[in-house]
């Protein structure tokens, strides 16, 4: 039995003319703004400086792809890297106990114990990655 499989599932539907859904509505939104600005403004001058980000904005938000990804997704993204907590802290794993070689050893300084872990001596990338987990 043979099925016909859809192909092309993710390009929009054009509604008007080569604008989607998505994008009509951008438009009519922009154009919306800009209109609204020109009836509420007194002067032409700074209806026009005001509705010039307005129609950059929803011009972007209806032509413009970034990676193949639409504006609002990079925004999106955008917003929550600007937005959220930069500061990465390591934390070693307090749990070592559960190894079966380590020895602990108190330092000259402080009272507190370090943990240090019988590494194969053979190998030189295990040396290296004792060194740096140690020191």
């Amino acid at each position: 039995m043979q099925f016909r499989v859809p192909q092309f599932i993710d390009i929009e539907d054009k509604i008007l003319g080569p604008l989607g859904w998505k994008q009509l509505a951008y438009v009519l939104a922009g154009i919306g703004l800009t209109y609204l600005i020109f009836k509420a403004s007194s002067s032409k001058v700074i209806a026009t400086i005001l509705s010039i980000p307005i129609i950059s904005l929803f011009g972007s938000l209806a032509f413009v792809k970034i990676n193949n990804k639409d504006f609002l997704d990079v925004m999106e993204d955008a917003s929550k890297y600007f937005f959220s907590n930069k500061i990465y802290t390591w934390q070693q794993d307090k749990n070592i106990s559960n190894l079966s070689n380590h020895t602990s050893m108190s330092t000259d300084n402080t009272s507190e114990k370090i943990q240090i872990i019988n590494t194969d001596k053979t190998s030189k990338l295990g040396d290296k990655a004792f060194n740096v987990d140690v020191k």
